[in-house]
């Protein structure tokens, strides 16, 4: 009895998401939470875009502003494309947590070796 009380909440949850307006999305607190992880997460980047900024033109900072904010759009978009269909959801909640530790160690080791990083340890030895 409880499992079928249990599937029709779920079922009036996901109408209600459903059927929500694209106002009232933006205006969603899971909106700007997921809006929150992403800037929390490209942090580490402003080591990068400040010497890229500083010796930018105007032009050139708003095509690389225009650029960046168009493809964490894209980012964020593809996510919840991904997310909404249920299989692949599926696959994120249950492995996600076990396999994002290598994909991370994966491509920091990928940026580390094609920038050869690795040289800048001979300059340690002299």
């Amino acid at each position: 009895m409880n499992r079928e009380t249990d599937e029709l909440e779920d079922a009036e949850t996901e109408t209600k998401i459903s059927q929500e307006s694209p106002i009232a999305r933006f205006f969603n607190l899971q909106t700007y939470s997921v809006a929150a992880v992403t800037f929390a997460n490209g942090t580490d980047n402003i080591s990068i875009y400040v010497p890229i900024f500083a010796s930018s033109n105007w032009q050139s900072l708003l095509v690389i502003l225009g650029v960046f904010f168009s493809l964490v759009g894209m980012l964020c978009y593809v996510a919840y494309k991904l997310t909404r269909n249920q299989a692949i959801a599926d696959i994120f909640t249950k492995y996600g947590n076990r396999f994002m530790p290598f994909i991370l160690i994966g491509l920091g080791t990928f940026i580390f070796l094609d920038s050869h990083s690795f040289s800048l340890l001979n300059l340690l030895h002299r």
